[in-house]
Parts: C-alpha cells; sequence; structure tokens
C-alpha cells in the first residue's frame, strides 16, 4: 500500500512538473514569424462595451460603409491580412508628443552595434473579430498597437496579455495601446477598408501637462508613480485610431495609412497631436500585376535605351529570372555611384537624392548620397509566359528604400512604412533583352498616381572586369519632362567570395573577367622584375607557387594558395605598443588564367587553360586596413609569374567616394577610378620554408605626382606568418639540420684547438702569451652546455620549447644519437682546451723564476680580465641605453617563455639582459688576447691562423645562420609570433654589427701577429711554430 501511494506520489509530481515547464516554455518563447504573429491566446474574453462611443465618434465612416455580405471565415482573413509591423509613424511637433523621449544616453555597448538613429516604429495586430453582427455594415473589433522609438532591434512580437503599459529602457520609447471599434468597407478612393478605434493606454504625465519618460525597470509591468518626483501614470481612454486598407493590392493601392488622435481638450495632460501611419500589406495579401498604363508610360518603346548598357558588358538574358532575382536583390543592399547631381536643392529647406525627398530631421547631416545606400524589399516576381515572338517574359514588384549607411541593416529589413524615402514599384522583365523596366510610386502612392514619375531599371552583368565588379547595375530616372532630377545610378558590389556562394546557389548564372590592363602589367613587369642573374638564381635553387598541370582543377587551387587573408607584420615602431591596432591584409581573386571563381570538383566539364608564356594573368580584390596604414581597398589585375613567385599588377581604387570632384578631376579619372597604382606581390619559396618562415611583401606606389589630388601615398608591409601543410616534416628538417651544422662546427673548433695545441710543443713557440681569459671563455662555451643540458653553439629557436610543446624530438632515435654523439664531442672539446690550459700554465710556471731573477716582465692575465671586464661592463650600459632610447623591445628567450617581448622588471629584467648579452663575450673571444698582446708587448705569434681564424668562421656562421633563420612557428603563441615580427629587424641590425666586429677584431690580430704592435722591424718570412729571430725579450735575455 504505501509503494502504490508512493508511486501516484512520483507520478502527481512529474506531471505537475511538466505542466510547469511546458508554461514556461510557451511564455519564454516568443514566435518570431509573421504566420505565427497573428496568434491569439485562446481563453481570453474580448468584450465589447464602448459600441455607442464608437458611433459617436465614428460615424462620418459608418455613414459612407458599404453592406457587408455574410462570410463565416472573415474574422480569421482579417487577422491575417490586417496587421502590419514596423511601419512608420511621424507628428508635427506642436508641444504635445504622443510619444515622450528617453533622454538617457545610449549605453557603450548600444552604440558599438552601429544601429543608428532611432527609428519610429509602429505595429498593430488585429486580436478579435465579434462573430456577433451589430450591423449589417459593420464588424465590432479588438486590437493592439505598439508605437514608440527605438534605437536597436523592432516592433515584431505582438503582446500576448490584454494590458496596455508604457515602457521606456535605455534606447527604447514604447507605449502599448488596447483598441475596439468597427470595421467597415467603402468603394470610395476605388475600394478601401477601414477600422475606426477607440483606445486605452496608460501614459505618464505632470501637473504642467508636459509628458516625461520612465523606467521602472520592469518591461513587463506598466509605468508607476515613483517617489522623490512629481511624475505619474494615468488611464487615458480618449484615443481614437483610424486606419485605411487597400482591397486590392496593386503598385498604386498597397499602402495602410492611418492617424492616431487625442479626443482630449488640448488643456488635457494627457492630449497629444495627431500622429500619422503608414505601411503596406505584407505577405498575406496577393499583389495583382495590372499597371500596363503607367508601365507602358515608363518603360517604352522597350527596352529602354540607358546609358549603363555598352558592348562590353554581357548581359544576363536567359531563363530562370525570378529566382536569380530573389537571390541577387532582395533585402539586398546597394550603393549609389556618387555623382556631383545626385544632390539637388529644391529650396531653402529641402534637399532630394534622386527622386527621394529627404526627410527635415536628417537631411542636414545626410545631404550627400555618400551617407545613403539603397534597399530593395518587398520583391514579388511571377513568370508572364512567353510573349507573341516567343520570349520567356516575367512581371516584377518590389519597394525600394533609401536608407542611412549609419543603420543597422536588420532593423531596416523589418521596417514596412512607405515614405518620402520609398519607391513602390513595378515592371516586366524580358529574357532577350536583359532589361528590368520599372515605373516607380514615391511614398504611399494613390489612387490617382500623382507621384508615379519615376523610371527604374536594373541589368545583372555577367561580364566582369577592372572597372566593372557589380553584379547589379540600376538607375532611378525621371519620367516628365524636363527631367525632375539627374539620373540616379545604383550597384551592387560583389566580393569573389559571394561570386563562390552564388556558384553554388546558381548552376546556370555564370560570369567571365574581361582583361584590360595587362598591357601596362607587362611594362611594369620590365622595370621591376630581377635582373637575368637573380633569375636564373631563383629559377635554380627556389621553387615557388605554381599550379600542378594546365587544367582548370589545377588553377583553381593556385588561386586558393595565393590567396591571403591574415594580419600584416608591426612596424617597428608600434611593436612596444600593446594597445597599437592590428593591420588586416585580405587578397582574393576573382579570376586565374581563363578561370572565374573556383572550380567545384564535381563539375562536369574540364576546359584546359594554355598560357602563351610562363606568366598568368590574374584579377582580385585587395584590401588593407586597420593599424599604421589607412584603409586602403583596390581591384587589380595583372601578371603572376611563378618562376620567381612576384606579382606585378596594376591596381584602381575608387576616389568619388571619398573627394569631391570637379569636372578636371573626372578628366583625369575612368570612370570615377583611380587606375595608376602600381601594386607588387612577392611570394616566398616553398622549398625554404624549414628555415624562413612564409610571409608576403606588399609594395603599392601610385604613378601620380604628390601635388595630385589623388595621389596614393606608398605603402610597403609584409604579412603575419602565413599557415602551410607539412609543417611538421620541415620542422624535422629543421632539426636535422643544426644538429648536423652543431657536429660539424664541434669538429671545426677541436680540429683548431688541436692545431693550436700541437704548435705549443715546440719549445720555442711563446706559449706563455697565449691569453688565458681567452681560453677560459672557449671553456665555459664548452662545459655550461654539459652542465645544464642546453644545446651548443646553436639556440633553438622557437616560440615555445618544444620540449613543452606536442613535439617531443627526444622520442626520435636518430636525435637522440646525435645528441649524444654531440656531448661527446663538447666533451672531448672541452678536454682539449683544458689541456692547452695546462700547456700555458705550465710554460709560464717553468720561465717564471728565470724572469724574476732578471727582473723581467712576465705575461699575467690580472690586468687583462680587468680591462675584459671594463669594456664588456661598458658594452653593457651601452646596448641598454641605445635599447632605451630606441624603444626596443627586450626578446626573451627562456626555456618556460619562448621568444616574447618581456614585459619584466626589477632584478629579472637586468638578469635577462645580461643573460642576451652573455652570446657576445663568446663572439669577442679574442679581445683578451688582443688586450694582452698589447699590455705584453708581444711582437711574435702566439697563437696560429688555423685557431684563430677557425673560430672565427665558426661565430660568423653561427651569426649567419641566426640571421637568416626565422624562430620556428607554433599555432598557440600567435601573438608571441606577432610581436617577434616587430623586433626582428632590430636583432638582424645586430647581427650584421657583431659580424663585423668578430671580423674587425680578426684582423686586428693578425696585425699583431704579422707587423708588431710598438714597432715594425724586418723578419724573415717564417712559417708558424718555427724557430723565430723575433723572440719575447725575457727569452732572449735567459739564452744569453
Amino acid at each position: 500500500m504505501g509503494c502504490n501511494i508512493l508511486q501516484l506520489y512520483i507520478h502527481l509530481w512529474t506531471l505537475f512538473l511538466l505542466l510547469f515547464f511546458m508554461a514556461e516554455t510557451s511564455v519564454s518563447y516568443p514566435h518570431n514569424s509573421e504566420e505565427l504573429s497573428t496568434l491569439d491566446d485562446p481563453s481570453m474574453t474580448y468584450t465589447y462595451n464602448r459600441f455607442p462611443e464608437i458611433e459617436k465618434h465614428c460615424g462620418f465612416l459608418i455613414s459612407s460603409a458599404s453592406e457587408l455580405p455574410p462570410d463565416d471565415n472573415r474574422g480569421e482573413r482579417m487577422k491575417k491580412q490586417l496587421y502590419f509591423l514596423n511601419g512608420d509613424w511621424n507628428q508635427q511637433s506642436n508641444g504635445a508628443p504622443s510619444v515622450p523621449s528617453d533622454s538617457k544616453e545610449m549605453p557603450s555597448y548600444i552604440n558599438s552595434f552601429g544601429d543608428g538613429p532611432p527609428l519610429k516604429l509602429v505595429s498593430f495586430w488585429l486580436k478579435d473579430v465579434d462573430p456577433i453582427r451589430r450591423a449589417k455594415n459593420t464588424v465590432s473589433v479588438s486590437g493592439v498597437m505598439e508605437i514608440g522609438t527605438i534605437r536597436t532591434g523592432s516592433f515584431s512580437y505582438k503582446p500576448y496579455d490584454w494590458t496596455p503599459r508604457f515602457y521606456v529602457r535605455q534606447g527604447t520609447t514604447k507605449l502599448t495601446i488596447l483598441f475596439e471599434g468597427i470595421y467597415l468597407e467603402s468603394k470610395e478612393n476605388g475600394g478601401q477598408g477601414l477600422m475606426c478605434l477607440l483606445g486605452n493606454a496608460t501614459i505618464p504625465s505632470t501637473s504642467s501637462g508636459q509628458q516625461v519618460s520612465c523606467d521602472n525597470g520592469d518591461p513587463w509591468n506598466p509605468c508607476r508613480s515613483q517617489v522623490n518626483n512629481t511624475v505619474s501614470t494615468s488611464q487615458d481612454d480618449q484615443i481614437m485610431l483610424v486606419l485605411r486598407y487597400p482591397t486590392t493590392f496593386t503598385l498604386t493601392s498597397r499602402g495602410i495609412s492611418g492617424e492616431l488622435r487625442s479626443l482630449n481638450h488640448r488643456s488635457s495632460p494627457t492630449y497629444f497631436d495627431e500622429v500619422h501611419i503608414s505601411s503596406q500589406l505584407g505577405s498575406n495579401s496577393k499583389y495583382h500585376f495590372g499597371s500596363k498604363e503607367l508601365l507602358s508610360k515608363a518603360c517604352s518603346p522597350y527596352p529602354y535605351p540607358d546609358s549603363l548598357v555598352n558592348g562590353d558588358i554581357e548581359m544576363f538574358k536567359g531563363d530562370g529570372f525570378c529566382e536569380d532575382l530573389r537571390q541577387f536583390v532582395w533585402n539586398e543592399v546597394f550603393e549609389f555611384v556618387s555623382t556631383g547631381k545626385n544632390v539637388s536643392e529644391i529650396d531653402n529647406e529641402k534637399r532630394k537624392i534622386g527622386p527621394f525627398l529627404l526627410d527635415r530631421e536628417i537631411e542636414a547631416t545626410y545631404n550627400s548620397s555618400d551617407k545613403w545606400r539603397l534597399m530593395i524589399q518587398e520583391l514579388e516576381c511571377e513568370p508572364a509566359g512567353t510573349d507573341q515572338e516567343g520570349i520567356q517574359t516575367a512581371m516584377v514588384s518590389t519597394v525600394l528604400r533609401v536608407i542611412q549607411k549609419s543603420s543597422y541593416l536588420y532593423r531596416e529589413e523589418m521596417k514596412t512604412g512607405l515614405s518620402s524615402l520609398t519607391l513602390s514599384a513595378e515592371g516586366r522583365w524580358s529574357s532577350s533583352d536583359g532589361q528590368l523596366c520599372m515605373v516607380g510610386c514615391l511614398g504611399l502612392p494613390g489612387a490617382h498616381s500623382d507621384n508615379c514619375n519615376s523610371r527604374i531599371t536594373l541589368y545583372f552583368p555577367r561580364t566582369i572586369s577592372i572597372k566593372q565588379h557589380s553584379t547589379v547595375l540600376g538607375t532611378i530616372s525621371s519620367i516628365n519632362e524636363p527631367e525632375l532630377h539627374a539620373p540616379l545610378m545604383f550597384q551592387r558590389l560583389m566580393m569573389r567570395n559571394e561570386f563562390l556562394r552564388m556558384y553554388r546557389w546558381n548552376g546556370h548564372f555564370k560570369w567571365s573577367y574581361t582583361y584590360s590592363k595587362i598591357m601596362q602589367a607587362r611594362e611594369f613587369q620590365r622595370r621591376s622584375q630581377p635582373s637575368n642573374l637573380g633569375r636564373n638564381f631563383r629559377k635554380s635553387f627556389f621553387l615557388y607557387p605554381s599550379s600542378k598541370g594546365e587544367d582548370i582543377a589545377s588553377f583553381s587551387f593556385l588561386e586558393d594558395v595565393l590567396s591571403i587573408e591574415v594580419c600584416a607584420a608591426p612596424s617597428p615602431h608600434s611593436s612596444a605598443d600593446k594597445h597599437a591596432s592590428k593591420t588586416y591584409v585580405d587578397m582574393v581573386f576573382l579570376s586565374i588564367g581563363s578561370l572565374f571563381g573556383r572550380h567545384e570538383s564535381n563539375s562536369q566539364h574540364l576546359e584546359v587553360f594554355h598560357s602563351t608564356s610562363e606568366d598568368i594573368e590574374i584579377s582580385g580584390h585587395l584590401r588593407i586596413e586597420g593599424g599604421q596604414f589607412y584603409n586602403l581597398s583596390l581591384f587589380f589585375e595583372g601578371i603572376y609569374d611563378p618562376t620567381v613567385g612576384q606579382m606585378y599588377l596594376i591596381g584602381c581604387r575608387d576616389v568619388q567616394h571619398f573627394q569631391e570632384l570637379n569636372d578636371d578631376d573626372v578628366k583625369n579619372l575612368e570612370g570615377g577610378l583611380d587606375c595608376l597604382i602600381e601594386i607588387k606581390v612577392e611570394y616566398p619559396a616553398k622549398n625554404v620554408r624549414w628555415l624562413l618562415n612564409p610571409n608576403i611583401k606588399f609594395s603599392i606606389n601610385s604613378k601620380r605626382s604628390k601635388k595630385d589630388p589623388h595621389y596614393l601615398p606608398p605603402v610597403s608591409t609584409s604579412t603575419f606568418l602565413l599557415s602551410y601543410t607539412k609543417k611538421f616534416s620541415f620542422v624535422l628538417l629543421r632539426k636535422g639540420f643544426e644538429e648536423g651544422l652543431r657536429i660539424l662546427l664541434l669538429v671545426m673548433a677541436i680540429l683548431s684547438i688541436r692545431a693550436q695545441f700541437r704548435c705549443t710543443e715546440n719549445q720555442d713557440h711563446p706559449t706563455a702569451y697565449i691569453s688565458l681569459i681567452m681560453l677560459g671563455v672557449h671553456a665555459l662555451g664548452f662545459s655550461i652546455p654539459l652542465i645544464t643540458g642546453d644545446e651548443v653553439f646553436l639556440k633553438w629557436k622557437e616560440f615555445t620549447p618544444y620540449r613543452n610543446s606536442a613535439y617531443q624530438f627526444q622520442k626520435f632515435q636518430r636525435f637522440q644519437a646525435l645528441e649524444f654523439f654531440t656531448k661527446f664531442l663538447m666533451l672531448f672539446a672541452l678536454l682539449e682546451t683544458a689541456k692547452l690550459i695546462h700547456r700555458v700554465w705550465q710554460s709560464r710556471k717553468l720561465q717564471k723564476d728565470h724572469a724574476m731573477q732578471l727582473n723581467l716582465r712576465i705575461p699575467n692575465d690580472k690586468f687583462v680580465f680587468l680591462f675584459f671586464m671594463v669594456i664588456h661592463m661598458v658594452g653593457f650600459f651601452t646596448l641598454h641605453t641605445v635599447r632605451k632610447i630606441c624603444a626596443i623591445p627586450l626578446l626573451l628567450q627562456s626555456e618556460n617563455s619562448g621568444f616574447s617581448v618581456a614585459n619584466i622588471n626589477g632584478l629579472v629584467k637586468w638578469w635577462t639582459e645580461l643573460e642576451n648579452y652573455g652570446g657576445l663575450v663568446q663572439d669577442f673571444f679574442l679581445l683578451p688576447q688582443i688586450i694582452g698582446n698589447v699590455l705584453w708587448g708581444v711582437q711574435s705569434k702566439p697563437l696560429r691562423k688555423v685557431y684563430y681564424i677557425g673560430f672565427t668562421m665558426i661565430r660568423l656562421v653561427l651569426q649567419a645562420y641566426d640571421y637568416a633563420s626565422d624562430p620556428v612557428p607554433n599555432s598557440s603563441n600567435s601573438e608571441l609570433e606577432y610581436q617577434y615580427l616587430g623586433v626582428e629587424s632590430y636583432y638582424k641590425i645586430g647581427n650584421i654589427i657583431v659580424s663585423f666586429i668578430v671580423v674587425t677584431l680578426a684582423v686586428a690580430l693578425y696585425v699583431q701577429q704579422r707587423i708588431g704592435f710598438w714597432k715594425i722591424r724586418p723578419t724573415r718570412n717564417l712559417e708558424e711554430c718555427e724557430n723565430l729571430n723575433s723572440k719575447p725579450e725575457y727569452q732572449r735575455l735567459l739564452t744569453e
């Protein structure tokens, strides 16, 4: 029994939780489609108690109402057809606004999205249609309206409870008004449906009658009285709304208009000025084509002759137009082709862009077509079959809306209002002519079509060139004579990625590219290409990106390899600034050879590309933006030479969007483009990636003089490290090469030490004059790596050491064997150095007693060490000062952090600088010997050439390899790689300076041993280690 009760309790609790979550789900997720936006709560009951008031205030409409026939489905149909979303509203400001504005500033996270200025939006939903008929010519209805201003979002979601609200938060001010009234139909104005409604709202007010904003922080509760001020809310039921709907959806009868007015006296605190509303019928209403008379007025004869059409551009003339039209223009944004005639002034207060009349509130700021764009909405396209000549045709209806460039596109897509910034259009497409010609009606067109004075033509080019890279071209011109405005041209510019996307969607719409700047590119190549010797050297030793064959698939692969989307390397001046913005380089290709776009692997036809030379024709788009460079956008075409990995391109940039042009300026341009720009691109060789990290170099130069207004300052930069395949194979190759080079240098060091040791076996050799400090420097160079386990000579350069990464070289047997052999050679070299130190020490000890009896000088390294330390201390502080003055960041390499720009302070920073300076002590190993020769007055040859020249060559090889090699990249430390590129040049200059000093020291020692330091006297031409006539002073006296 207890078990049954427990099971029943569990079932009831589960059912309760299920019902709870279902309720939560129904409340938490509002509907987000037009189909769901008409759904209502079936449990809600609507009462109609204000019918006498409605008859009183709406009597002027009821008198003209027609009888409504019986219709069982009228309620559901009206709910679907008579609602509208995100319409426009405006109000003449007479001191009584309907919706108070929120004076609070927008938060930074909202402004950062670029939502633009606030929009005045209004949405209306029909909530209920009373099934009980009170009169033959009216139907009782109830609805809800949201009206307000909004900076982000829209009014697309219907309220689901029957409560009036006033809601304010940062960026949004909204009134929710509940209405009940009547629907009727009238035959006036060609037939229209009318709704006359009385509303109930919660409106904040003050004792002075001025409306103010309030914010209680709750978006779902009406605004209430606030403490600490005089703001209060009041219920107002004296609100009247009249909406007019067309009964037929056509070009001249597509708009919804209305007025919202207060029935209160003007002195009432809740009074507001009349509000005008506009919107249009939605997708639930069927559009009827039939404006033949207006269309013939605009497009006769068809096709209408247009300046955009020329023989160089092939237009789309195929079938399946409606599908392509939706793909290319629906809710797409178009740029105006800027000219000085686009903006015309009507009077001192108003301006026009083409036929569009600017709103007075924004015309002062946005009085140029560069500040506006064009959007095509509400697209309807129906195939119209074939005409008398058997040509495929289609009928098109749409709305053209001018929007501000600063506006958020999603919000603009949601807008449905018709105003002086919209053109309602209808027209015809003919597949044989490739032209869509439409007639346009400005604003809210009426039955008399007085505003239908615009002609819109659209073309869909299939030919792309450096001057023509639009998928859609269009003009808006005036029908009237004389023209009311100059033709307004617009275009849809599209990048390569968008072309590729459309290639996958559209199998029959293909583009082709026409080259026109190849001759200029070849002239540029002739002036800039490497010499024949350099060219032959590159062809013999380096491999650059190239196609693997002559088929289209190979060139498509090459196109992907050459494309770039990466950061540019930082300049040395900006590398120390962590907050400096990065520069981005994006280079995509539209065509390569005869291939336009990209070859798909499932293509049915494989074409063959035949090139008449080694060069490959290419075209594309280059964009450099951010950082130390201004934003630069260039279309280019030219040639790519795969034998040397260089591109020679001619670029064109659009200057008319950024500069005010006069007639003389236009003459120096090619269709508004500055094409006197040369671009050189250098790609890295593929077969040296084991040594050099691949990056691409750019140089952009203008052929204009600096006094020319279109002059482009030179741009020179290189890209960030490029990613590539088979990276680990190159890493293994580099590791193997460095191990082999390390062994070779150790063998050279051992042979040099052995040669010097054999020379000291001669009793007459001045062994005592070999500096022990110099030998100690070499001994430290061999012993420290044996103790710490680090590499000798060559340090593994990586942004994160591989012992801390996924690559463990110790797991490879060949590297284990090479490491063991290297340590054996280091130990052998250390022993040989120790033997040489012992020989020098014994030589000094044997001759010490005899020299003291004769009161002669003997070699001593005390003062040598003192001068050695002083010189290196001066050198260290000199480098530290230069680093500070030139703001050179400290490049840190350690086992735990790899390469990074060190952000350290205090003792750790000084220790890091000392650690970096320690390598110079090994490089300047001859410095103690030179100091000793000066102090001891040596006129003999204590060091053999094979010794000091051998070690000098070792240090030069190390400096040369450090100069030529880059740190091994690591995908998990891209930021460290980016920082390294900013300081890399400083350290390469350091390699050159150190190499020069190393050679200088070797030459100085050679001079000392060859001709003497203090005086010059003739000697016999003796070989090293022979009996010398010129002996040191103490040896000469001892033999006497």
